[in-house]
């Protein structure tokens, strides 16, 4: 008798997709690590699909391009319904600044420390920061991590765009964005930077990717960053806590469980039913690209499965 498969948190039935487009260019020759600007941005808009659960398409056309004054840069080709359908994002290749491209950006294993910054602004406490710090490799040492620039970048074309009209009726003189209601977390005020651009303010919460960057750092979507997005472009299906979805899958003869290789934290859990306990799965994952994979035996009684945060 074949096992029933029974996965919490399966894949819901929509979610965003970010159809990716590289235009080229070339990166500097100061730029280490043995990466590409095209593994980095899938990465980072892989982990944006995590976070944002609605059913739309946006089409990001990204490319090297000679900034010199700034690191990236942002356009919204095309809105619809309030939201960029079509988004443009440069990545400077001007040599000003030292880069690491992350040959293997879905793990983190260049840092050896990982921190989330509580805060609470009004709407309860949330994490307005998720960053990896304490690098331990040269490469990644004193540089900028191309994935983190275009985690921060697709974060403006996601909804941190000031021509957006969800921008204007989010904002006001004051100088922060309002979080609101169906949102969780509503009555949350983001402070922006002084000259009220599209960013959230280091002076509110340390290591924000829609903040910015700093060297020898790596930054994920915190909470604050994804709900920025959502209350300028009306998101409304969001996977704040970034937990990661488990997807059957079918190797040769076995059932295979797999959930994105972003999360080495989370462990695969069984039980035969709620009643008798969780227990931890013995296999150990298996890395297979961006992918952590475990092979799970289909013979016997039924069981469920789920992933638990270590």
């Amino acid at each position: 008798m074949k096992t029933l498969l029974l996965l919490l948190l399966a894949s819901t039935a929509h979610a965003i997709t970010i159809e990716r487009v590289f235009l080229g260019g070339e990166p500097p020759a100061s730029a280490v690590g043995g990466g590409s600007l095209e593994t980095c941005f899938n990465a980072a808009a892989d982990i944006w699909e995590e976070a944002i659960k609605d059913d739309w398409h946006v089409r990001i056309s990204y490319r090297w391009e000679n900034l010199a004054v700034q690191w990236g840069s942002e356009f919204t080709a095309s809105k619809t319904n309030g939201r960029a359908d079509e988004a443009v994002i440069f990545i400077d290749n001007s040599g000003t600044l030292n880069l690491y491209l992350d040959p293997n950006p879905w793990d983190a294993l260049e840092f050896d420390s990982y921190t989330e910054t509580v805060i609470d602004a009004g709407g309860g406490p949330l994490i307005g920061a998720r960053y990896f710090y304490g690098p331990n490799t040269a490469d990644a040492s004193n540089r900028f991590d191309v994935f983190s620039m275009c985690v921060h970048e697709i974060g403006h074309a996601l909804g941190m765009d000031g021509t957006l009209p969800g921008w204007d009726t989010s904002t006001s003189n004051d100088g922060y964005l309002h979080i609101r209601e169906p949102l969780p977390f509503a009555g949350t005020d983001v402070l922006l930077f002084p000259d009220h651009s599209p960013h959230v303010s280091s002076f509110q919460v340390y290591g924000s990717s829609i903040s910015g960057l700093q060297v020898g750092q790596r930054r994920w979507p915190s909470e604050l960053d994804i709900l920025c997005c959502a209350q300028v472009a009306q998101w409304r299906s969001l996977n704040l806590e970034l937990r990661p979805t488990l997807h059957v899958g079918h190797q040769g003869g076995s059932v295979t469980l797999d959930w994105p290789a972003f999360f080495p934290s989370y462990r695969l859990q069984t039980c035969e039913d709620l009643r008798s306990g969780w227990q931890d799965v013995e296999s150990e994952p298996v890395r297979d690209g961006k992918r952590l994979v475990v092979s799970v035996d289909c013979v016997g009684a039924r069981k469920l499965y789920r992933l638990e945060k270590r």
